[in-house]
């Protein structure tokens, strides 16, 4: 038989009751009608006298114990979902899924007392937390286990020195407490500084027979500032704007002089093969102003380091598009017709060049990218969040690269790539402060 109060129990118990409100010897009768309360709900939350059937009696006498059996108040600790509902629904379901009741407990020693508060009037309450266990057998003849660290709100009256009408407002889950807690301190706008350092490359579609290119990944790096929005501390958006220089390297080879696969017309409108041998090394600079719109999701709780991961759209502002080009080619041209090679003729550019120069390059002046990141998510104190994770993006729309910018660059020899795009894998490193909380 299950006792929560004993002479030795009650001594060791801890509590704190505003002692501006209560004496000592007040205290310790509030701690009584407590206990002696809580001894009762354990008992009629068995809801059954010979733990074979539910007994009417204790369905009853357990609506009684509650300020209001009407209203959702207790966690459900019946059910997988965990939800909020009232003592009533809670008979309901005891009713329907345990007919043989439920052995439910609330661990003594773990008992904790808070301090009272004045609600109004005559009218009073006190918090106090304890481990409650609840085990029954289903009528699916499951058995049901959960163990929850409760949060007990009693209220009760006390008028000319008598206390009196102890009765449970809410059982609440430890679990939900802090969730709410949470939620209020991550709730409202921050501010963020953003780096991302990486690297880039310029991804074409497709090449054609024998042009060797061999892509590197320069260093490229990203850094600005974002606000956040988020609406509890699971969920969040921001949007920003970020400085971003995205490097590009492509080393490229050609030779087709013993293939006639390059067949052009010149400006005479006479058709001949063009012949290539190149060796030419691109460096490629992108400078764009990025505006992303970021969607978060961290995993737990405000206080504590979290994962995140992050789905963003970006619209970009192109700045400035360059190649800088080092190598060197040649370019000469077969007129079947006349059977005749001609290799030195400017005004056909044909010829040897020797690159060391830089050169605009035409892309789309707006730039659509998608970007997804993840990581983890320390935080600084109650307000800041140190970020650190790692991230990818890449344009959803074509980069627009379609005019060659120098005589022997890649549209110039494949022709118009039937699609570019810019890829970018970037190391993440963020700090955010909450600069708004809302009001309660």
């Amino acid at each position: 038989m299950k006792h929560l109060i004993s002479i030795s129990l009650f001594l060791i118990l801890s509590f704190q009751l505003n002692a501006q409100i209560f004496d000592t010897y007040d205290e310790n009768i509030i701690k009584s009608q407590v206990l002696q309360l809580l001894d009762k709900y354990e008992h009629l939350a068995d809801f059954t006298e010979d733990g074979i059937n539910i007994s009417e009696d204790y369905i009853n006498s357990f609506e009684g114990i509650f300020v209001d059996h009407t209203n959702a108040t207790i966690y459900n600790d019946l059910q997988s979902k965990g939800n909020y509902i009232s003592p009533m629904e809670y008979l309901q379901i005891a009713e329907e899924y345990f007919p043989h009741g439920l052995e439910t407990d609330i661990d003594s020693l773990t008992i904790r007392f808070l301090q009272a508060k004045l609600i109004e009037d005559d009218d009073y309450s006190i918090e106090l937390i304890a481990h409650k266990y609840v085990v029954g057998i289903t009528n699916e003849n499951k058995i049901h286990r959960k163990k929850i660290v409760a949060y007990f709100n009693i209220h009760f009256k006390y008028s000319d020195e008598e206390f009196d009408n102890f009765l449970i407002a809410s059982i609440t889950n430890e679990e939900t407490l802090l969730k709410r807690k949470s939620d209020k301190q991550m709730r409202g706008f921050h501010v963020g500084v953003n780096l991302m350092p990486g690297i880039s490359r310029l991804s074409l579609s497709e090449d054609i027979e024998g042009y060797k290119k061999n892509t590197d990944f320069p260093l490229s790096s990203s850094a600005g500032l974002s606000i956040h929005y988020f609406l509890n501390s699971n969920l969040g958006v921001s949007v920003g704007a970020n400085y971003s220089v995205y490097n590009t390297q492509n080393n490229s080879e050609y030779n087709n002089e013993q293939n006639d696969n390059l067949e052009r017309t010149d400006r005479d409108g006479d058709n001949y093969y063009l012949y290539v041998d190149s060796k030419i090394n691109e460096q490629g600079e992108f400078i764009f102003l990025d505006i992303p719109l970021n969607f978060t999701y961290r995993h737990s709780l405000a206080d504590k380091t979290s994962f995140y991961a992050s789905l963003g759209f970006i619209t970009s502002l192109v700045q400035s598009a360059e190649f800088t080009v080092t190598g060197d080619a040649s370019q000469s041209g077969y007129y079947p017709e006349y059977q005749l090679l001609i290799d030195d003729a400017d005004l056909y550019q044909f010829g040897s060049v020797q690159y060391d120069d830089t050169y605009p390059v035409s892309i789309n002046d707006l730039q659509f990218m998608a970007s997804v990141s993840a990581g983890v998510s320390f935080p600084v104190r109650t307000a800041g969040y140190f970020n650190l994770g790692i991230g990818y993006q890449q344009n959803i729309t074509d980069l627009g690269y379609n005019t060659a910018a120098y005589r022997d660059d890649y549209i110039s020899i494949n022709g118009m790539p039937e699609n570019s795009w810019l890829q970018f894998l970037y190391l993440s490193i963020s700090y955010t402060h909450k600069i708004f909380e809302f009001p309660k």
